[in-house]
C-alpha cells in the first residue's frame, strides 16, 4: 500500500526547520515537484550568505537570467554596454522560478563582491578589459532594482558600501591599458571612489513593509532621504544599526539633517528592540570646530518600553547632550560603550536610572582611556547587581578600587567578566576577589599597553582568586613568567579550566606547554599560544597564516602521539590520561584561531554586519 503524500503545510514546516541545513535542502529539491516548489524559496532567501565563503559566478548568472529591460535604467544600460555586458533582449525572463522575489535578507555589499566575481569570470568575458569599479557598481544597482521590481519582501536589509572593496585586480583583467583607464586602477582610486553608489530606498515601498533589521553602514548622498523614505514604509523595525559621520569637511549641515531624519525614523517604530550606533570619524575628526554640536537622541524616549539593547561604538560624546533617554529605558538588558571617547560627559543621568534588568554592561574607552567617575560607576554597579551577568570594563587608577569593592560588596553574580588594565595596574589582580562571583564561567584579562610584564608575582595570586566555577580563562597581555610561577598558578587554581588562552604571553616554551597539560590534563580541551619565534619542535609541518597556535593533548589508543591527518576544524577528543602517561609527547597543532574581542572590532566590526543574519 502506497503511503499518503505529506500535506503541503507539513512540508513547509519541515523545510523551515531545515533552513540553515543547505545540503539537506538540496536533497529535498529532488523528491518531487511539490518539495522543489517549497524548498526553492527557502534556499533563495539569503543566497549571498550561504555562498559568501565559497563564492562563484553562478549565483549572479542566475539572477541575471531573470533580468528584464525594465529593471535597468537607461543611464545604466549605457555603462553596461560600454563594458560589453550583455543586456536582456526583452521583458521576458528565461529563468524557471522568479528567484529575485524570494530574497528576504540582503547586505548590499554582497552585490558588489559577487559582481566582481561574475564580471571577472572568463566565461563572461570575450576580451581582456581594465579593472574599473563602474561596471560592478552598476551591476549591483541593477540587481537591487531587480529585487524591487520582482516583488521581494525584505525583513533584513544592510546598506554597506565599505571602504575596502577592492583588494586585488583579477588575473584576467588588462593591467596595461591606456592612460585614462590607468587612472581607474586600484592604487589610484580616491576614498570616495571606492565607496559604492547605494541607490535611494524607494518611498512608501511595499517591499520593506515587514523589515525587521535595517543597517546603514554607508556614507552616501541619499542617507537623509533614505531615512525619510524608510519612515514612511518601515514601522516594524526591531533592530536599527546606524553608522554616521558627525562632520563633513568643516560643515555639519549634512550631519544635522541626517540625524533629524534618523530621529523621525526611530519615532515611527512600533517596537524597536535594538539600537546600535557607530560613528565614522570623518576626515576632520580631530577638529572640534568641524563637529556637530548639541547631539541628542531624544527620539529613543518613544521606545522606552521596547528597547532592550543600546550599543555605541567609536562615538565621541564631547558635544552630546546627556543621555537622559538611555537612563529612562526600563527594560534595557545590554548597554555597550566600546572604543568611545568622553562618555563621562553624557553618563550623569545613569546615576538615577534603575537598570534593574541590565544583563550586559560594557564600558571600554578609546584605546583604554576611560574617565568615568568612580562614584557614578559604583552607583551603576549597585543598581545592576541583581541582574548583571556580563561586565567588560577598563580598569584605570580611579576605577580599579571601585570595581574590586563592588564585586565584594554587591556580590555581583557574573557569568562573564572582561577587564582591561593599564600595565601599571596589573598588581591589582592580586586583590581581585573573583571568588565572590560563584557562577563566573569566563574571565578575560587584557592590556592596552605593549610593554612586557614580569608576572611571577601576579600569576600565583591570580590562581588563588579564581572561583571553582571558571572554565574559560584568557590572559591577553604580554606577560612573561617562569615555570615556577606557572606551576604555582596551576596548583593554586581550583577551577576546572577547559579553555586557556595565553596567545599574547611571551617566551612560551615546550616546557610551559607540557606543564599546563600535566596539571590540567583532566579538564583542559583548548590551549591557545602564540610565538614570534619558530614554533616548538613538536609542531607539525602544516602552513600557518598567523603566529597563533592551538595546543592539543591528543593520543592514539596505544598511548603514543599521533599526527593530525583530519580536517583542521575538527574538535578532537582528548583522552583522559593518568599522571604516569604525562611523559608522552604532546602535539602542537596550527589552526585558525578565533579573533579576540578587540581584534574583531578592528576587523571591520564584522560582528555588527552579520550578527542578525
Amino acid at each position: 500500500m502506497v503511503p499518503p503524500p505529506i500535506p503541503a503545510d507539513c512540508i513547509e514546516e519541515i523545510v523551515e526547520f531545515l533552513e540553515n541545513n543547505i545540503r539537506t535542502l538540496h536533497s529535498c529539491l529532488l523528491v518531487n515537484r511539490l518539495w522543489c516548489q517549497t524548498v526553492v524559496p527557502v534556499l533563495w532567501r539569503q543566497p549571498f550568505r550561504y555562498k559568501r565563503f565559497n563564492p562563484s559566478a553562478n549565483l549572479l548568472q542566475t539572477y541575471w537570467s531573470c533580468m528584464t529591460v525594465d529593471c535597468i535604467p537607461i543611464e545604466d544600460r549605457l555603462i553596461l554596454q560600454e563594458f560589453n555586458i550583455k543586456l536582456p533582449d526583452s521583458n521576458q525572463s528565461s529563468a524557471i522560478f522568479n528567484y529575485p522575489s524570494f530574497i528576504k535578507r540582503l547586505n548590499y555589499r554582497d552585490l558588489y563582491d559577487f559582481a566582481v566575481i561574475w564580471y571577472g569570470d572568463p566565461n563572461n568575458l570575450r576580451q581582456k578589459r581594465p579593472f574599473r569599479q563602474d561596471p560592478m557598481k552598476t551591476i549591483a544597482k541593477c540587481l537591487f532594482n531587480l529585487f524591487i521590481v520582482k516583488g521581494a519582501k525584505f525583513d533584513y536589509l544592510f546598506w554597506d558600501n565599505g571602504s575596502d572593496l577592492i583588494e586585488e585586480i583579477p588575473d584576467n583583467c588588462d593591467h596595461d591599458s591606456d592612460e585614462d583607464d590607468d587612472q581607474d586602477l586600484v592604487g589610484d582610486l580616491d576614498d570616495d571612489d571606492i565607496l559604492l553608489d547605494i541607490p535611494l530606498l524607494p518611498e512608501s515601498c511595499a517591499n520593506f513593509a515587514n523589515l525587521k533589521v535595517l543597517g546603514c553602514f554607508a556614507r552616501y548622498e541619499h542617507c537623509e532621504q533614505t531615512f525619510t523614505n524608510a519612515a514612511l514604509s518601515c514601522h516594524e523595525i526591531e533592530t536599527l544599526v546606524i553608522r554616521m559621520c558627525m562632520n563633513d569637511e568643516w560643515s555639519t549641515e549634512r550631519a544635522q539633517s541626517e540625524l533629524e531624519a534618523l530621529s523621525k525614523l526611530i519615532d515611527v517604530q512600533k517596537h524597536l528592540k535594538e539600537f546600535i550606533y557607530v560613528e565614522y570619524p570623518g576626515r576632520f575628526w580631530w577638529s572640534p570646530s568641524s563637529r556637530l554640536k548639541n547631539v541628542e537622541l531624544s527620539s529613543l524616549n518613544s521606545q522606552v518600553n521596547s528597547l532592550t539593547v543600546v550599543e555605541f561604538y567609536h562615538v565621541d560624546f564631547r558635544f552630546w547632550h546627556p543621555l537622559n533617554s538611555i537612563a529612562g529605558l526600563i527594560n534595557l538588558e545590554n548597554l555597550v560603550f566600546n572604543n568611545c571617547r568622553h562618555q563621562e560627559y553624557v553618563m550623569e543621568p545613569f546615576r538615577f536610572g534603575s537598570f534593574t534588568k541590565l544583563k550586559k554592561l560594557v564600558m571600554n574607552g578609546y584605546e583604554g582611556i576611560s574617565s568615568i567617575q568612580p562614584d557614578l560607576l559604583d552607583t551603576i554597579l549597585q543598581h545592576v547587581s541583581k541582574s548583571l551577568m556580563y561586565l567588560s570594563i577598563v580598569m584605570t587608577a580611579e576605577t580599579t578600587i571601585t570595581v574590586i569593592n563592588a564585586i565584594e560588596k554587591y556580590h555581583l553574580d557574573l557569568l562573564e567578566l572582561a577587564i582591561k588594565l593599564d600595565q601599571s595596574h596589573f598588581i591589582a589582580l592580586q586583590s581581585c576577589p573573583f571568588y565572590n562571583c560563584p557562577r563566573l564561567n569566563k574571565l578575560v584579562v587584557s592590556s592596552w599597553g605593549y610593554m612586557e610584564i614580569v608576572a611571577d608575582t601576579i600569576l600565583p595570586q591570580l590562581g588563588k582568586s579564581l572561583p571553582p566555577s571558571l572554565e574559560h580563562l584568557e590572559i591577553l597581555a604580554p606577560w612573561m613568567f617562569t615555570l615556577t610561577a606557572l606551576d604555582s598558578f596551576l596548583v593554586n587554581c581550583k577551577a576546572p579550566l577547559r579553555y586557556f588562552d595565553i596567545r599574547y604571553c611571551r617566551e612560551i616554551t615546550d616546557q610551559h606547554i607540557n606543564l599546563i597539560w600535566k596539571r590540567l590534563y583532566n579538564t583542559l580541551e583548548n590551549l591557545i599560544i602564540s610565538e614570534k619565534d619558530p614554533p616548538p619542535s613538536n609542531t607539525n609541518n602544516e602552513q600557518s597564516n598567523s603566529n597563533v597556535f592551538e595546543s592539543e593533548n591528543y593520543y592514539n589508543i596505544s598511548g603514543s602521539a599521533s599526527s593530525n591527518t583530519e580536517d583542521e576544524s575538527k574538535n578532537y577528543h582528548i583522552k583522559q590520561l593518568s599522571s604516569d602517561d604525562m611523559s608522552l609527547h604532546e602535539i602542537v597543532k596550527r589552526t585558525k584561531i578565533n579573533l579576540t574581542a578587540d581584534e574583531t572590532y578592528n576587523n571591520r566590526i564584522d560582528t555588527l554586519r552579520y550578527r542578525w543574519e
